[in-house]
């Protein structure tokens, strides 16, 4: 859409790395995006400037020994005749830049500069915007896992709450069976009784163990 506002059936968009800049993405122009990579913003003038001062760059005929030599690297020598660089900015930093050609000479107009400057910004506002985002999920993140780990510990007194009545519940009701004297119906009975309860304080243990299983899960990003 911005190409065919602009008028300009090429654009590519290139983040700094590293002294280079690498594609990201391309649009009119049949390569894989690595094949426009530009490994040294040092030897490209009109990119090196425009990082430098962060204002568009002109090249309204591509006859210059560099130009000729860049676009011949990218193999666009044959597709593009004129070029503009402009920078993107995201907050106070250069992100890379915008590059916008033609297959004919062309003379950029101050208001054609000022509109594909507008659209650089544009997409550095996008970008800050997405950069943000995910900072942003990040540390909802991390603020759900320190909540988990809270949690947990909560969860996990009082599942050692529930194992200690279960252990104390046992040995009073076994210490009840021992001190009486019983035929073996009452036994059966006292033994079934028990038996009951301490599957009961099992199950509420294991109740306990699963909650802690539940809030130590990673929680979905």
């Amino acid at each position: 859409m911005q190409a065919k506002a602009a008028r300009m059936p090429y654009i590519v968009l290139r983040r700094i790395s590293d002294g280079s800049l690498r594609c990201q993405k391309a649009y009119g122009i049949n390569l894989e995006p690595s094949a426009l990579d530009i490994e040294s913003i040092e030897g490209n003038p009109p990119f090196r400037r425009a990082i430098e001062t962060r204002t568009p760059q002109v090249e309204d005929r591509v006859d210059q020994p560099y130009a000729q030599e860049l676009l011949g690297n990218l193999h666009l020598d044959d597709l593009v005749k004129s070029f503009i660089v402009v920078p993107i900015l995201v907050g106070d930093d250069v992100y890379g830049t915008l590059s916008f050609a033609v297959a004919c000479p062309h003379s950029y107009t101050a208001l054609e500069q000022h509109g594909l400057t507008m659209v650089a910004n544009a997409v550095g506002v996008a970008l800050a915007n997405y950069e943000n985002f995910h900072k942003a999920q990040a540390r909802i993140f991390e603020e759900a896992k320190i909540s988990a780990a809270i949690t947990t510990v909560d969860v996990a007194q009082s599942a050692r709450h529930e194992a200690k009545n279960l252990i104390q519940s046992s040995q009073e009701q076994l210490g009840v069976v021992r001190a009486q004297k019983v035929t073996p119906p009452k036994l059966r009975r006292l033994i079934a009784e028990l038996t009951e309860s301490i599957s009961h304080k099992l199950f509420d243990v294991g109740q306990e163990l699963d909650k802690i299983r539940a809030v130590t899960k990673a929680p979905d990003p």
